[in-house]
Formats: structure tokens, sequence, C-alpha cells
């Protein structure tokens, strides 16, 4: 991979972490048999009978949905709460940028993933400023609780 390649790669994965998420389907990503194309990897959410959420990435969307509406993979979240439902998707230009996609909305509470469904990206941005003031506030107060461990014993 020569420089001018690396150099791109870093730039997709850092505009990944950006909101919106970053529509890369880069032309030149080789595909599984080797050639040069266009491969598109996507990201999605169901929505299961029970009103729960599944989130996944795939190579092949349409192929992926109908094999969690059949039931085929009698070990996945989906089985037993079918019917589900396509709610959103999104592109990526490589594999790498859709898990990594898939395992922060995974991270996200439904609140978050449902804001980010309606495309009311602010309301995406004021949700993780308060997961992140509220996990400063753990933080500070398991500092606390440590802090005054330490002062029992005499450290």
């Amino acid at each position: 991979m020569d420089k001018k390649s690396r150099d791109s790669g870093k730039v997709r994965r850092s505009v990944i972490n950006s909101i919106p998420f970053a529509l890369s389907l880069s032309k030149g990503e080789r595909n599984v048999r080797g050639n040069i194309g266009i491969m598109a990897f996507y990201v999605y959410i169901l929505k299961c009978i029970d009103n729960s959420y599944y989130t996944g990435h795939t190579d092949n969307l349409e192929k992926r949905v109908a094999e969690h509406e059949r039931g085929e993979i009698t070990s996945c979240y989906t089985f037993k709460r079918r019917p589900v439902q396509l709610v959103f998707s999104e592109s990526f230009g490589t594999r790498e940028e859709a898990l990594v996609a898939e395992q922060q909305i995974k991270g996200w509470s439904r609140a978050k993933k449902e804001a980010m469904m309606r495309g009311d990206w602010s309301e995406v941005s004021r949700l993780a400023k308060n997961s992140k003031c509220a996990l400063r506030q753990a933080q500070g107060e398991r500092k606390t609780g440590i802090q005054e461990n330490f002062e029992e014993l005499g450290v």
C-alpha cells in the first residue's frame, strides 16, 4: 500500500467518527474476488416485533435482511423476535468502517439511535454531550469512592 492510500485510509477512518456518518463508497476498493470495483458495506438497524432494535453490518443488505426475516440463524438475536423491519441503513466503502459504525451505534442509547434514524443530528449531538457529562460524573463519583477507601486505610 502506498503512502497516499494509507493517508486516505486514515482520513476515512477519522471521518466515520463525525456526525453524520460519511458516505464513503470509495472507487478502487477490492472486492472479495480481488477485482477492482465498487463494493459497498452496510450498517443496518432492524426493528423487532418486541420494539427492540438489532444493529448489524453486511456486504449484501437485501440478502442479510431476508436471512433475518426467514430466521435462518437460530442463534441470532432476531430469531425469536420476528418479524423484523429494516428501519435504517448506511453504506460505507470498507468493511472496517461499517464495523466501527456498528460498534459505535450498538453503544448508543435507544433515544440516540432513534434521533439518528430520524436524521436529527442536533439531537444526536445533544445526547452525546449528555452521556459524556453523565460518564464524567460517574467517574468522579467512583474516584471519590476510591479516595475515601484509601483515606480509611490511612494511605
